[in-house]
């Protein structure tokens, strides 16, 4: 796996509903300059907005920002997304998974060090695309 990263970018965000689209722009274009076919930028817009969904559920009420890095490699875009407090995943976090995981490549659920749900998201490109 290549580890030198040629995009990077980090948002901390108010978690509105209403702004998944704004993240989903970022991470199409994300991949775009990439040089992901239009199918993969499509399937990494429509991961991203149900982990989205996802992490604002799992955190309720109470939560305050949910933080967001982009990292574009040569061979893959990896998203980090992290609840800006501690929660605990909840039973549909399993069901959201398996959509997650027909979407993109790699998909990973754990907490950080301090309780925080992170899941990361990973799309590798497909043999044929990139830029050069």
């Amino acid at each position: 796996m290549t580890e030198h990263r040629r995009i990077g970018v980090a948002i901390t965000m108010t978690p509105d509903p209403e702004l998944i689209p704004a993240v989903q722009g970022m991470a199409g274009r994300l991949a775009e300059q990439l040089g992901f076919g239009e199918g993969a930028q499509r399937n990494l817009r429509e991961a991203l907005a149900c982990a989205c969904r996802q992490v604002m559920r799992v955190a309720g009420r109470e939560r305050e920002e949910l933080q967001l890095q982009f990292a574009g490699y040569e061979d893959r875009v990896e998203i980090n997304l992290e609840d800006g407090q501690a929660t605990v995943p909840d039973e549909r976090t399993e069901a959201d998974a398996c959509l997650l995981a027909q979407l993109l490549d790699r998909v990973v659920y754990d907490q950080t060090p301090d309780g925080k749900l992170r899941l990361i998201l990973v799309h590798y490109l497909a043999a044929g695309e990139g830029r050069p």
